[in-house]
Order: C-alpha cells, then sequence, then structure tokens
C-alpha cells in the first residue's frame, strides 16, 4: 500500500492535484466501505478482473480525475483493490509530511474541559514543533493523566498539562490502586493476581 499510495501522491504532486486526488481516495474508499455488496465485489477472488474493471468505469470513470482513475483500475489489474483503506492512511500521512503536520491522539480518563484542551493543544505544539491535527478519545482504563500517540507511537510530552477538576487525581501509593482497598469488594486483588 505504502508503494502505491506514495506513486499516486508524487503523480498527483507533479500535476499539482494533491488536494483533489486525495478526497477522491478517501470518498471512494469511503464508498466501498459502506456498500457492502460493492466491497464484496471488488474483493472477491471470483470474480473476473474485467467485470470488476467494468464496474469501476461505471462507477468512478466520470466522477473522478483522469490520474485516479487510472490508479483505480491499475489496483484492480494488479489486485490491489483491497488495500484501499491503507492507501487512504499513507496518502494522509505523506500529505501531513509534506505540510509539515503531525496526527495526534490524546487519550484521557475523562473528557478534558476547555481550559485544558488549550493547555494540551500549547504543550503539545511546543513539544513537537509542527502543526498538529489532535483527535481526543476518552478511555476508562486509563488511571490518571494522558496518553499521547503521535504519528502512532506512543509519546511521553515534556512537562505536565494540567488537566483540570475533570482529571482523576494521580495515584498516591500502590494502596490506592488495591481493589479491595478502594471498596470493590473481597478477593477483586485476588483475582487480578491469578488473571495476571
Amino acid at each position: 500500500a505504502k508503494r502505491y499510495a506514495k506513486a499516486l501522491f508524487e503523480l498527483a504532486a507533479e500535476q499539482r492535484l494533491v488536494e483533489l486526488v486525495r478526497g477522491e481516495v478517501r470518498a471512494v474508499a469511503a464508498v466501498v466501505e459502506e456498500n457492502k455488496r460493492l466491497r464484496a465485489y471488488l474483493f472477491s477472488p471470483g470474480i473476473e478482473k474485467s467485470q470488476k474493471l467494468k464496474v469501476v468505469e461505471a462507477l468512478f470513470k466520470e466522477k473522478v480525475s483522469a490520474l485516479f482513475y487510472h490508479f483505480l483500475l491499475l489496483l484492480v489489474n494488479k489486485g490491489r483493490q483491497v488495500f484501499l483503506p491503507e492507501i487512504v492512511f499513507e496518502m494522509d500521512r505523506l500529505y501531513d509530511s509534506a505540510h509539515h503536520r503531525k496526527r495526534v491522539v490524546v487519550r484521557t480518563a475523562v473528557p478534558p474541559g476547555d481550559e485544558a484542551y488549550k493547555n494540551i493543544e500549547s504543550t503539545l505544539a511546543k513539544a513537537f514543533d509542527s502543526e498538529l491535527v489532535i483527535e481526543y478519545k476518552t478511555d476508562p482504563d486509563i488511571l490518571a493523566g494522558m496518553i499521547v500517540q503521535v504519528e502512532g507511537k506512543v509519546r511521553e510530552p515534556r512537562g505536565e498539562i494540567p488537566l483540570g477538576e475533570n482529571a482523576h487525581p494521580a495515584p498516591r501509593d500502590v494502596e490506592d490502586l488495591d481493589p479491595d482497598r478502594r471498596g470493590l469488594g473481597q478477593g477483586a486483588a485476588e483475582a487480578r493476581l491469578l488473571a495476571g
């Protein structure tokens, strides 16, 4: 998928069509993902390539750029149309790299407040010295603080980022993590030890 995305991105850049082609890749991938019959048809090894090419022509020839249309034909001819979701991911990664942008996922136990969002964004912008596209997710399994994932890799931001009054306080010691001492029931600690 990386090679195909890179080739498409480079051709689109040469023709100054990156924005257009990137949008087309995302739109076609969404159509294929949402339409289960179309996805099953295009991804089925039992259906002849010539039939798949006719479907691609009927659905997309007049609706996408010539560059992306021929790219779709290439994918089908090579039997690589199943990589379309990965190609979307790689196109976004290449686009972000070309625009000095990083994608960040911030996971917290509870949604941060407005002030915390501002603190997170300014601290991360300083730490990574890039334009950031931040996606926030809540994860009740996080005990305190946050997990920051930058371009797929977990990173620890330097310095503390105040999360506001909604944040869970960090445990003071191991006793705070013991379910029996938090009133979660007798035997919970033993069950965790046996399971782990």
